[in-house]
């Protein structure tokens, strides 16, 4: 009896990534590589030392799943002041292998098969795999030129009627990338203002922000942070989940609403030979929920 192996049908959408067709044409042409973020320099000496001296010592074991406490107070120690509040290291953040690792976990952990995620257009295109792996259903909504010249990523701009008619009583998810990969858009404070009263509408739904360039800001453009935004009174209350995603050393998930509990329970494989953790969220929603 023969049998014909086939892959999950979720695969199915996928074809090669930007990176397996503009690598390959970079080498083959000697050309600079614009499809690839990685710098063609060494990273700064303290951290090789620092690593060095940690294998020396033998801290080579298994890790707490959530992020070793020292590293979880350190960045609660950083994050703390910048979000005005008090982030509880050993409950409000998990440490994953990059954000890439964590954006893939949160859909895992926030949407069924058949749950809409909002996605804004142009997008970092691992947002796809993230989402329809989940079983989500993608929604897409278009960075528009507000002038007729565009001069800068600031001209992009949202619409907010286009926003509104892609969220439905099925939208679980809206995912922001600010700044924004690829076009380097910084969100202003009045179009996030914008954003966050379109979900107050919506209770059944939970923001993303993935903020992973936020330390890459030039010509004094302020980053502002979605959940700082919130916190200063502008309360949207159902805006939750995960907010702080960093790809740097790691990858860094902390719930902002205590209605919205990260439990890192299993220890999965996700990406090939490296462990992660799937994170499983529990949503309890009240009518007064409350910003931590």
């Amino acid at each position: 009896m023969s049998f014909e192996f086939k892959p999950n049908v979720r695969l199915n959408p996928f074809g090669p990534t930007v990176w397996h067709e503009f690598t390959p044409l970079a080498d083959k042409y000697s050309a600079v590589n614009l499809g690839q973020g990685f710098p063609n320099f060494t990273g700064p000496s303290f951290v090789v030392e620092a690593a060095k001296t940690a294998m020396d010592q033998g801290i080579n074991q298994y890790a707490r799943s959530a992020g070793h406490p020292r590293l979880v107070k350190a960045l609660s120690k950083l994050y703390s002041p910048l979000y005005s509040r008090e982030i509880d290291p050993l409950n409000q953040i998990v440490v994953t292998v990059g954000a890439s690792e964590g954006i893939f976990a949160a859909m895992q952990g926030l949407i069924s098969p058949g749950d809409e995620v909002v996605l804004m257009e142009p997008f970092f295109d691992i947002y796809i795999g993230a989402v329809t792996m989940a079983g989500g259903i993608p929604k897409y909504v278009p960075l528009k030129p507000k002038a007729k010249h565009i001069t800068s990523a600031a001209d992009l701009v949202i619409d907010q009627e286009d926003l509104e008619k892609a969220i439905t009583d099925k939208t679980r998810v809206l995912l922001l990338n600010n700044p924004q990969n690829p076009t380097g858009k910084a969100f202003s404070y009045q179009e996030l203002e914008m954003i966050a009263n379109v979900v107050k509408k919506h209770p059944h739904l939970v923001v993303v922000s993935d903020e992973v360039y936020e330390w890459l800001m030039f010509d004094d453009v302020p980053h502002i942070r979605m959940q700082l935004f919130l916190a200063c009174g502008r309360g949207v209350s159902p805006l939750a989940a995960l907010e702080r995603l960093s790809v740097a050393l790691v990858g860094r998930l902390d719930g902002v609403l205590d209605q919205i509990k990260l439990l890192p329970r299993l220890h999965v494989p996700i990406s090939s030979f490296l462990s992660a953790w799937l994170l499983l969220f529990k949503r309890q929603w009240q009518s007064d929920s409350k910003l931590l």
